[in-house]
C-alpha cells in the first residue's frame, strides 16, 4: 500500500463553520491556541497540543491571531483495513496519558518530515510510522463505552452512528431524504430522526447539507468543475440552492470561490522557491482575511517541503512538532541515503597525512585568558587535541592595560596582564602564540566617530608613528623576557584587512596601516612569520571583488608580502546579499546564508591560487578560522552538522594549507552579543560555560589519526602505521545546507530552545559503507571504534533531551557533559588466508567515525 495515496496533510484548516470529512483528523496545534467544539465538548488546544476526531464527526474550531495548525487526515478505508475504531485524544484533557501522547508526537514528526521531504522514495518509512501512530491510539485511546465513564453521545453507540453516518458519506450524491434513510435501517421516521439528533447533535437535513457541501468545496479546489456539475455531482438538484447554500457557509459563491482559489494558488506557486514540486490550493473562507497565507498541500512529483509555500514564521513554527523527531536506527534503515564502497590495498605507497587541523585554534580575546573557565578549556585541548598554537586578538584592548596616556600627552606601557597571559601559553602549556595587533587601544584612538564591536574599538589607529612606537616596545618586551630565539618562533599579524570588507577602514586607509605594522613587527623580529591578510575567502573569492588582488600588488611593490595569506572561510552564499548592510552589535540572528555549495572552501582556494598564479605570487595559505556563519550565531554551529563539516573541510584541503583552524575554541567571546542560550549558535568548540560540543569529539577522533595516507575518498581516509601493524579509517556523513530553509526571523528564548537545529540541513537518512581491504597481515586485528552522532557525543541533543534548561546549575552541568562523550565500541576479527578484511558501517546524518585497527 502507498500511504502518499491515502493520508495528506493539511495546514490551518478551515474551522469557523461545522468542519466534517469522513477521515479520521489528527490535529496539531503548531503555534498560539485554538478553542474547540467537538462531540458536544468544548476545550482549549494550546502550543503542541492536539485532538483526534473521529470520521463523520463534526467540530469547529476559532484560532487566535498569529496561531497556525497542521492537520493530519487518514482514510475510513484504511481505518476499516486496519480496524481502528472510535478514538477519544484530546490532549490538554487527558494529562494522565502524557507519555502516550509524547509518542504520537514522536511519531506524528516523523511521519510529517519524511511526507514533506521526499515521500516517494519512503514509502516504507511512511506505512510504518502511520501503523506505529494506529498502533498508539488503538492501544492507548480506544474509550471505554459506558454510561459512567462518558457523558458524550457519540461514544455511547460508536458503531450505530458510525454505519449510519457511513451511509450519508457513501450515498450524498443520490437524492435520499430522511424518509429513505430511516426504512433503509428499518426504522420509523420519527425515531431515526430522534436518534440522528442524539448520535450528532444536528438534524438529518441540516448535517445532509454539509457533507454535501463539504464535498463541494474540495471539488472546486481540486478541478476545473463548473458550479452546475459540481452541484449537480454532490447531490444537489436544483444549482441556485447550492449556490444559496455554499454562500450561506463559506461567505462566497462558488463561482466567487474558485476564482479567489485559483488567483492564490498561482500566486503562491510563482512564490515558491528551489526545485521541490508541490501544488498548492488555496480556501476561502471568513478566515481567510485573518490568515492569508493558509493552504491546503498536496503531494506532486517526487518531493514536497510545505514550508516552501508559507512565511518564514510558520516554519519556524513547524519545529515545535519537528523537534520531536528522533533518529531511531530502525528509521534510518528505512531511510539509506546510498551505499558507499572503499577499496584499498594495505600494501599501496602512501603519503604523508599533513595534519593540519591542530597546529592552531582561535583562543578568543586576550583578556578572556585571564579567566579561569577559558583557561581550563585551554589547558583540556592542549591535553585532549594536542593544539599546537592558539591565535589571540585585543593584546592591545584597555582591558589588558598595555598603553595608557599620561596626563601630559605621553604614552606609558604596562605589560603584567598580557605577561600572565603569554606565560599561560608559553611557559605552562609550551604552545606557539599567534598574535594579532589588533583593536586599538582607545588612547590611540580617534576622540570621536568610534566604531565598536562590543567593547571592542575597531577604528585604525590616529597617529601611526605612536602605534608602531607601541609595537615595537611590546616586542622589545617580549624579546626580554622569552629571548628572540622563542618570541621568533611566534606568528603574528596586523588588524585584518576584513575591516575593509565590512565598511570600518577604507583600502586607502588600510594600506599604510598595514606597511607600518609589517615593518615595525620586522624591525624587531625580521625571522618570524607574519601572515596576513584575514580577508574573506567567499568574498575574496566574489566576482568584481579586487580587494585580495588590490592588497597583493600593494605589498609586492613595498616588499612588505606576508609570509603566508591568512583566511577566514564563513561558507557563506554572498551572491545575493552584497550591499546588505548589517550591524554586528544588533544581529541576533546569522543574516548571511550558508551556501548549499559542499565544495566551496576547495572552490574558493582554488581561485585564490589561480589570481596568485596569474601575478606569479608564491605564498602558502592557511586558514585561520572556519566557521558556519559570520557572526557565530548559526543555529547549526551547536550540533553534529558542524563536526562532520570541520572534519570534511580539514581533511578535503589539508594539502593546500599550512594550517586550518577550526572556529575558535569556546563561545566565551561572544557574551559580549546578543546571545539567549549556552546553545545560541556560537562559533566555538566549547559552550561559554565549559561544555564540549560534537564538534569538539570529532576534533579529538580527527587528531588520533597517525600514519600515512594509502587511500582517501569522499567521506573517508585511510592512513597505515609505518611499521605496518595498525591502520586507522575515517569516516564521516557530511549533509549540506538547505538555502530554502535559511532563518532570517529572531527568535525568542523559548522558540530557540525549540527550534530544531538540523531543520536547515538535509536529511538524506543513514549511509551504509562497505570496507574491503586487501594485503593485511594475516593476524589477530584489533578493532576500536570512536564516533560521535546525535545519540553520542553531542551535548546538544543530550541538553534537548533534558528540556534545554536556560541556567542549568553544576550538577545538571556536570550530568550534560558525561551524558555528552563520544560513544566506543571495541572487537577482534581475523582477515582471510589472503589478507583481506570487510568491514561495514551505517553513518547517521552528520555522523564522524573514526576505527582504530592494531594488528597482534
Amino acid at each position: 500500500m502507498n500511504p502518499m495515496h491515502t493520508i495528506r496533510f493539511e495546514t490551518d484548516c478551515p474551522g469557523d463553520t461545522i468542519h466534517l470529512h469522513d477521515e479520521m483528523e489528527l490535529l496539531y496545534t503548531l503555534q498560539g491556541r485554538c478553542a474547540v467544539f467537538a462531540d458536544g465538548k468544548n476545550f482549549v488546544l494550546g502550543k503542541e497540543d492536539f485532538a483526534v476526531f473521529n470520521p463523520f464527526s463534526s467540530h469547529q474550531l476559532y484560532r487566535e491571531e498569529g496561531a497556525h495548525t497542521l492537520s493530519l487526515y487518514i482514510p475510513i478505508q484504511l481505518l476499516n483495513q486496519a480496524e481502528i475504531g472510535t478514538i477519544y485524544c484530546i490532549s490538554p484533557l487527558q494529562p494522565e496519558k502524557q507519555a502516550s501522547l509524547a509518542l504520537l508526537r514522536v511519531r506524528l514528526a516523523e511521519l510529517f518530515r519524511d511526507y514533506t521531504e521526499n515521500a516517494d522514495s519512503r514509502r516504507l518509512n511512511l506505512f510504518a510510522e502511520l501503523l506505529e501512530l494506529l498502533s498508539i491510539l488503538q492501544q492507548d485511546f480506544s474509550p471505554v463505552f459506558s454510561q459512567e465513564t462518558s457523558t458524550s453521545r457519540t461514544l455511547k453507540n460508536p458503531e450505530r452512528r458510525q454505519n449510519i453516518l457511513r451511509y450519508l458519506w457513501e450515498h450524498y450524491q443520490e437524492p435520499i431524504t430522511l424518509k429513505s434513510t430511516a426504512a433503509h435501517f428499518y426504522l420509523s421516521d420519527g425515531h431515526f430522526s430522534r436518534l440522528f439528533q442524539e448520535l450528532t447533535g444536528r438534524s438529518f437535513s441540516d448535517y445532509l447539507r454539509s457533507v454535501r457541501l463539504s464535498h463541494a468545496r474540495r471539488l472546486l479546489l481540486s478541478s476545473e468543475t463548473s458550479v452546475t456539475e459540481t452541484a449537480l455531482s454532490c447531490g444537489f438538484g436544483n444549482v441556485n440552492t447550492f449556490i444559496d447554500a455554499f454562500r450561506r457557509e463559506y461567505g462566497l459563491t462558488p463561482g466567487q470561490f474558485q476564482r479567489r482559489s485559483q488567483t492564490e494558488a498561482s500566486s503562491l506557486s510563482s512564490d515558491k522557491t528551489g526545485s521541490m514540486s508541490f501544488s498548492v490550493s488555496s480556501r476561502s473562507s471568513v478566515l481567510d482575511d485573518a490568515t492569508p497565507d493558509a493552504s491546503d498541500v498536496s503531494m506532486s512529483g517526487n518531493s514536497s517541503d510545505l514550508s516552501g509555500s508559507c512565511t518564514n514564521s510558520r516554519a519556524v513554527s513547524y519545529m515545535s512538532l519537528l523537534r520531536h523527531r528522533t533518529s531511531e536506527a530502525k528509521t534510518n534503515l528505512l531511510r539509506l541515503s546510498g551505499s558507499d564502497t572503499i577499496q584499498a590495498d594495505f600494501t599501496a605507497e602512501s603519503s604523508p597525512l599533513h595534519p593540519v587541523w591542530n597546529r592552531m585554534i582561535g583562543a578568543g580575546y586576550a583578556r578572556d585568558l585571564l579567566l579561569a573557565i577559558v583557561q581550563d578549556s585551554i589547558r583540556r585541548s592542549v591535553k585532549e587535541i594536542a593544539f599546537q598554537g592558539f591565535l589571540l586578538h585585543g593584546i592591545f584592548q584597555d582591558e589588558i592595560g598595555v598603553c595608557r596616556r599620561n596626563a601630559d600627552g605621553t604614552l606609558r606601557l604596562n605589560f603584567v596582564y598580557l605577561d600572565l597571559v603569554l606565560n599561560l601559553l608559553v611557559e605552562e602549556l609550551h604552545t606557539i602564540p599567534w598574535l594579532f595587533l589588533d583593536y586599538t587601544p582607545s588612547c590611540l584612538a580617534p576622540s570621536s566617530s568610534l566604531r565598536q564591536f562590543g567593547d571592542h574599538i575597531m577604528n585604525l589607529p590616529v597617529s601611526l608613528s605612536e602605534w608602531t612606537w607601541l609595537i615595537t616596545e611590546t616586542l622589545r618586551h617580549m624579546v626580554s623576557v622569552y629571548g628572540y630565539p622563542q618570541v621568533s618562533s611566534w606568528k603574528f599579524s596586523m588588524e585584518q584587512a576584513m575591516q575593509v570588507s565590512v565598511g570600518n577602514c577604507t583600502m586607502e586607509e588600510y594600506k599604510p596601516f598595514y606597511l607600518a605594522t609589517f615593518q615595525a613587527i620586522r624591525s624587531v623580529l625580521p625571522d618570524a612569520e607574519i601572515f596576513g591578510f584575514g580577508l574573506d575567502t567567499g568574498y575574496a573569492a566574489l566576482e568584481g571583488n579586487t580587494e585580495l588582488e588590490e592588497l597583493l600588488l600593494f605589498a609586492r611593490e613595498n616588499h612588505c608580502l606576508p609570509d603566508f595569506l591568512s583566511f577566514q572561510c564563513f561558507f557563506c552564499d554572498y551572491s545575493n546579499f552584497v550591499d546588505i548592510a548589517v550591524d554586528i552589535n544588533e544581529t541576533m540572528d546569522e543574516v548571511y546564508p550558508l551556501s548549499e555549495n559542499e565544495n566551496i572552501l576547495s572552490d574558493e582556494l582554488f581561485q585564490i591560487r589561480q589570481l596568485l598564479k596569474q601575478h606569479q605570487i608564491l605564498l602558502p595559505i592557511g586558514i585561520i578560522v572556519s566557521n558556519a556563519g559570520m557572526w557565530g550565531r548559526a543555529p547549526g554551529n551547536d550540533t553534529c552538522f558542524l563536526a562532520a563539516s570541520i572534519v570534511k573541510n580539514a581533511v578535503q584541503n589539508r594539502n593546500q594549507l599550512v594550517v586550518f583552524a577550526p572556529s575558535g575554541l569556546t563561545d566565551y567571546p561572544q557574551t559580549l552579543l546578543p546571545t539567549n542560550t549556552m546553545y545560541h549558535g556560537g562559533s566555538g568548540l566549547i559552550t561559554f560555560n565549559g561544555i564540549p560540543k560534537a564538534a569538539y569529539s570529532a576534533l579529538m577522533m580527527l587528531s588520533s589519526l597517525s600514519g600515512d595516507v594509502i587511500s582517501e575518498g569522499d567521506g573517508y581516509l585511510l592512513t597505515r602505521a609505518k611499521n605496518g601493524d595498525a591502520f586507522d579509517l575515517l569516516l564521516y556523513h557530511h549533509c549540506p545546507y538547505n538555502l530554502t530553509r535559511h532563518r532570517t526571523t529572531v527568535l525568542n528564548p523559548s522558540e530557540e530552545r525549540n527550534y530544531d537545529r538540523y531543520y536547515e540541513f538535509e536529511d538524506n537518512g543513514a549511509k551504509s559503507v562497505h570496507v574491503f581491504l586487501k594485503g593485511l597481515p594475516v593476524r589477530p586485528c584489533h578493532l576500536e571504534t570512536h564516533y560521535v552522532n546525535r545519540d553520542h557525543g553531542s551535548s546538544y541533543d543530550v541538553w534537548m533531551k533534558m528540556g534545554a534548561p536556560v541556567h542549568p546549575d553544576q550538577a545538571l552541568l556536570h550530568y550534560l557533559e558525561c551524558r555528552s562523550v563520544f560513544e566506543v565500541t571495541t572487537d577482534t576479527t581475523m582477515p582471510s588466508p589472503d589478507g583481506e578484511l570487510t568491514l561495514s558501517y551505517l553513518l547517521e546524518p552528520h555522523e564522524v567515525r573514526v576505527v582504530h585497527g592494531v594488528f597482534e
